[in-house]
């Protein structure tokens, strides 16, 4: 069966890779051949990534925030507001390092794979040997959601992306709310009661869409499928809900 690439295709699974490999490099350091300047060169890419991903997912989250702030100060007439949004406290950063991370780390891995002492056991300790890919059979394929509430009161949609499909669509349905939703981009029938929300490439997905009048409730109803090549890729999700409330 056909090996998937090693390294994780979203930038946080990249970031956990980084962090796995410069541990473990550290163990086999000595009978890989590995120095100290690359052993500390590792540690140091993987600290700088792991900061840079932390810091792009906490302003991503206060920029949605402050899109929030400004819908309510434009159309949430009587909502009580208090303070401007603030940013939130991030980690001490790390040194910096050059630019290129990963193409110094395929450096390293491509000649510790030529080292005499390495072995699949080692490989994949060290997280630079891929999974073996599963066929995908499209007649049974079905991405497994979940819709949670996050900072700001914003559903997430929470979903996996399988090795060989190019991501998800995502329809809602926010029952009595009339909201103009996005066309479609795809060749696909829309669900009976839904309408096309959202493409998401790289897991979670936010719907930052208003939310409803302040102290007010509904339920907002999700469903996904995979895609490639623009075209459906399996079967349709199990519908998921979630209650949203306006902010007070």
């Amino acid at each position: 069966m056909k090996k998937q690439f090693y390294l994780p295709g979203d930038d946080k699974g990249k970031s956990d890779y980084l962090t796995l490999f410069a541990a473990k490099l550290a163990t086999y350091a000595m009978l890989l051949g590995i120095t100290p300047q690359e052993l500390q060169g590792a540690i140091d890419d993987a600290e700088a990534f792991k900061f840079i991903v932390l810091y792009n997912k906490a302003m991503k989250d206060y920029l949605e925030g402050c899109t929030q702030f400004k819908n309510i100060l434009r159309d949430k007439e009587g909502t009580p507001v208090s303070a401007w949004p603030q940013l939130p406290p991030l980690p001490m950063a790390p040194a910096l390092v050059t630019a290129g991370i990963f193409k110094r780390n395929a450096r390293i891995v491509g000649r510790i794979k030529k080292n005499d002492n390495f072995n699949d056991q080692i490989g994949k300790d060290m997280g630079i040997i891929g999974n073996e890919t599963p066929v995908l059979d499209p007649e049974t394929l079905s991405p497994v959601i979940k819709a949670v509430i996050v900072s700001g009161g914003h559903p997430e949609v929470k979903w996996d992306k399988p090795a060989g499909v190019d991501g998800i669509h995502f329809f809602v349905n926010r029952g009595s709310k009339t909201v103009s939703e996005p066309v479609p981009p795809i060749n696909g029938a829309v669900p009976a009661g839904f309408a096309f929300l959202a493409t998401d490439t790289e897991p979670d997905y936010i719907d930052t869409a208003a939310l409803p009048a302040a102290g007010e409730s509904q339920v907002w109803k999700y469903i996904g499928i995979y895609f490639n090549n623009g075209e459906y890729f399996g079967q349709f999700s199990a519908e998921v809900r979630v209650t949203v409330t306006g902010v007070i």
